[in-house]
């Protein structure tokens, strides 16, 4: 049996350990039951790991190991009626110990005589059913960290105060409601973790800990801060969120780094709270979408009290009407409502989306008469949700008077969640405006941010830059308006302008050095001139999608547009990626481009090219015209239309064309087999980029050569799946000959990543793994012990120098490995990809026991930073989270 197996393996480490004279021992994962009783031959043993096993109770003999310090019990079945079944009398003799792991032994309590462990400096209790303490536990005043998150605790005793030599408490993962204010005696406390609870108050003595450097809130309840909570000078790390707190998101984020671990900037946070009367924002955005001639502007107009006109002009670009105010009856407050309507034409498409913002109430207006296809309704559904996340969304059946609103409203909203209401209107009859009134006072008082208090003096700001009589104004103007209302930090003001730039109510871009010189106070002002020119007749019809500054200045009035603003303006649409400069004075527009292909396109020099598809649910004219703009550097003698481009790279070219009604892109790379594939990943890493911000990837293809029509085509995952199987022949449906695996994804990756994930990752297994002291921290803010109990103490040092950086030397190498197999299929440039490409690592780490205790333990022994140092690449971040887990679940 393999219970027996483990009783005899322990038997023999035990026997080892006695000829060596060490003094620890790893008896860790052999569903043990028992322990072998010459256990007690090794009477200075020091160390001793029984982690995850089935131990249900330990012997009489283990009172003779009294020179234990360090005892590791994780995750056994420790537990009689929910007690912990160690004898008292047993655990009163263990009186040196220093360090004690009980983690996942469902215990629901502790017996008084833990109280005698006075030397005690380490206890884990995570992840136990403990609803109290016992009244001894708080004798443990040799206490230095204390675990005790993951249980079922609803108080937390004011003898809590005894434990004064606490640096680290985690209490995370209970049902704490409050907590005492002894709290404050615990003067040398480092690390709070308080996350996941029911407080909905700190008690003011919490500000007493001046020593605390990291104090974890979030998930909670709290409604307010002690006004005394400046008083954590030294804290590095304040993490707030999920609490109905008066901050601003944005803010609160401040708290810390790039997680929940990472140093951030709580002072900030702290000043915010603190330092001004604060105010609801009562302010939303409500964003009209939908094709042209569906009746936008008409349905802003009559939601407005102003008059329906049967002729009514086409919107060009977008129309900002900001300046009304909704009465809304929730709290006695009202809300002014930033109304965008967006122009419906095409061509406008590229440019909306960087202005469809989250935190927003969006409207979607379909044509009654019209079908589903022709309203585009998944088309605008998708984009909502790509742009605007989880915002709600009232869809407006409009021209209800010719003909009524017919979709699958139950379908829709079982897709698209976000979806809250269906109103069918008619701007010409009234019907169902004052119904669609209320729907939209009902759905902006649910919006959580409406209410969120901001600082008098940012509204004192927002409130003059709402009155400037200007279209624009430098960043520095806006940087003195804030100086003169007291908001003296460069974060502050950027928090600000990027609040104001999520209402509507201005532009700014100090992030991007080509645009960060002017601070755009009127969004209208720049919509309305890229949208001139864009919709400017000639740009097509005569100079095919070639813009100059000779021709801008045509176009655009110069006392709206003086010519000094022009290259900002063209840096703007260069941002949004409509156009690219062909030299220092003319750009070309692909969106403006001819709709067919030029003439000397010879198609047939790709018959026998190298091809990949990319299949859309939804496919709209932009993916084409910015993937034209990103690889403008690649184009073939001006070889481009609308649609699709030539691109060259040394002796190969690229034919790249999207069939907007297939919803379909086709890649065809002739020239050298062996540089093409490269060619390939630099396409598909650009395309990447761009699907980064879709809420819906498209599907990647690979056609198959043998298909006689030439339209067969096989998901690129499942071929990535049938090879991490080791399948190399399938039967694609409809073919009556097999493919192989091997040979159509040799055709698509590089030739250094072709080989088997299972030859490239060479594991040598070390005989001698090495003790580490370190304990890895978890997002969810628990410390996890991470010791392995090993060899010989004389060569312990040794051990573990060598292991740290061969470890960590093999782990980086072969992590390495596997992120440049992956360069090609997903784009690490974003995190969207950098989140991919990494679970994909860790799912290779986890399914190859070697590698994944080898990567363990190189995390284990270099920490965090060193780990993500060696591997030196974005994804590493997402590695490392992983293997933290990894840890955890040991």
């Amino acid at each position: 049996m393999a219970r027996d197996k483990g009783y005899f393996e322990a038997q023999r480490r035990i026997k080892q350990a006695k000829r060596r004279e060490i003094d620890y021992l790893d008896l860790s994962n052999l569903a043990l039951t028992t322990i072998p009783h010459n256990i007690t031959t090794i009477p200075n043993l020091h160390e001793l790991n029984l982690s995850n096993n089935n131990l249900t109770f330990l012997p009489d003999t283990f009172l003779e190991l009294t020179s234990l310090k360090k005892l590791d019990l994780r995750r056994n079945h420790l537990n009689i009626d929910g007690q912990l079944s160690l004898m008292p009398w047993a655990i009163s003799k263990l009186t040196n110990l220093q360090e004690l792991n009980l983690i996942g032994n469902q215990l629901s309590r502790l017996p008084e005589e833990i109280g005698n462990l006075t030397s005690l400096k380490v206890l884990y209790l995570t992840q136990n059913n403990l609803e109290e303490l016992p009244e001894k536990f708080f004798l443990l005043t040799n206490l230095r960290e204390l675990y005790l998150s993951r249980n079922r605790l609803k108080n937390l005793p004011r003898a809590i105060s005894k434990l004064v030599n606490l640096q680290k408490l985690y209490l995370s993962n209970n049902q704490l409601k409050s907590l005492p204010d002894t709290i404050k005696n615990l003067i040398n406390l480092e690390i709070l973790v308080l996350s996941e609870n029911l407080l909905n108050r700190l008690p003011r003595e919490i500000c007493l800990l001046t020593n605390l450097q990291r104090l974890h809130i979030h998930l909670n309840q709290l409604n307010s801060l002690p006004k005394e909570i400046d008083q954590l000078i030294n804290l590095k790390c304040f993490v707030l969120a999920s609490n109905p707190l008066p901050i601003l998101p944005e803010i609160i984020r401040k708290g810390w780094g790039k997680d929940y671990w990472d140093d951030g900037d709580p002072q900030s946070v702290i000043t915010y709270y603190l330092e001004q009367e604060m105010q609801p924002l009562n302010e939303a955005k409500v964003i009209l979408v939908g094709q042209g001639t569906v009746g936008k502007t008409s349905i802003v107009k009559c939601l407005l009290g102003e008059c329906f006109s049967s002729d009514e002009n086409k919107t060009d670009g977008i129309s900002i009407r900001n300046l009304e105010v909704f009465q809304i009856n929730k709290n006695n407050r009202s809300i002014r409502l930033n109304i965008w309507d967006f122009g419906g034409q095409e061509i406008m498409h590229a440019t909306h989306q960087f202005f469809l913002t989250k935190r927003s109430l969006y409207l979607l207006v379909l044509n009654n008469r019209q079908t589903e296809d022709e309203n585009r309704l998944e088309y605008w559904l998708n984009t909502i949700e790509s742009f605007g996340g989880d915002s709600p969304i009232i869809i407006v059946g409009n021209k209800n008077d010719e003909h009524p609103l017919d979709i699958d409203q139950r379908g829709l909203q079982r897709k698209y969640p976000q979806i809250k209401d269906f109103i069918a209107t008619s701007c010409k009859t009234g019907l169902g405006i004052e119904e669609l009134q209320q729907f939209i006072n009902r759905e902006i008082g649910n919006l959580k941010h409406v209410g969120d208090l901001l600082p008098q003096k940012w509204f004192e700001v927002k409130t003059h830059l709402e009155g400037l009589k200007k279209n624009y104004i430098p960043y520095e103007e806006y940087q003195q308006i804030c100086e003169e209302n007291q908001i003296l930090e460069t974060k502050k003001q950027k928090v600000l302008v990027s609040l104001l730039h999520d209402l509507g109510i201005v532009l700014n871009f100090y992030d991007d050095p080509q645009v960060s010189d002017t601070h755009v106070i009127n969004p209208e002002w720049v919509t309305t001139g890229i949208y001139k020119i864009i919709n400017h007749d000639p740009l097509i019809d005569r100079y095919q999608g070639i813009l100059s500054f000779a021709i801008l200045s045509e176009i655009l009035p110069h006392y709206l547009y003086p010519p000094q603003k022009h290259s900002f303006i063209i840096s703007i649409m260069k941002k949004f990626e409509l156009c690219f400069a062909i030299d220092n004075q003319t750009f070309l527009l692909p969106n403006l481009l001819p709709k067919t292909a030029p003439e000397h396109l010879d198609r047939t020099q790709w018959q026998e090219a190298l091809r990949f598809e990319y299949h859309y649910s939804i496919l709209a004219q932009s993916v084409i015209s910015r993937f034209i703009v990103k690889m403008h550097h690649r184009v073939f003698e001006q070889t481009y239309w609308r649609t699709g481009v030539v691109l060259f790279c040394n002796d190969n070219q690229a034919l790249v064309e999207a069939d907007l009604y297939d919803k379909k892109i086709f890649i065809a790379i002739n020239g050298q087999v062996n540089t093409r594939r490269d060619f390939l990943a630099e396409i598909r890493g650009y395309f990447n980029n761009i699907h980064n911000s879709f809420s819906k990837l498209p599907e990647e293809r690979v056609p198959i050569p043998q298909d006689p029509k030439g339209i067969a085509t096989v998901s690129y995952d499942h071929l990535l799946f049938l090879e991490s199987i080791s399948q190399d022949e399938y039967f694609p449906e409809g073919m009556r000959e097999c493919v192989s695996v091997r040979k159509l994804l040799n055709g698509i990756r590089p030739e250094t990543q072709n080989f088997r994930q299972s030859d490239k990752i060479n594991i040598a297994i070390h005989n001698s793994p090495s003790m580490s002291n370190i304990y890895q921290k978890s997002e969810s803010g628990d410390n996890v012990a991470g010791d392995k109990i090993y060899g010989d103490k004389v060569g312990r040092d040794k051990v573990t120098n060598y292991n740290n950086s061969q470890n960590l030397a093999q782990a980086a190498h072969d992590i390495n490995a596997l992120i440049s197999q992956l360069s090609t299929d997903y784009n690490s440039n974003t995190p969207l990809g950098q989140m991919q490409m990494g679970s994909k690592i860790v799912e290779t780490i986890d399914s190859n026991l070697p590698l994944k205790t080898r990567t363990i333990n190189a995390l284990k022994e270099a920490g965090s930073a060193a780990f993500e140092e060696a591997i030196d690449h974005p994804v590493a971040k997402v590695v490392v989270a992983a293997l933290k887990g990894f840890i955890d679940a040991d």
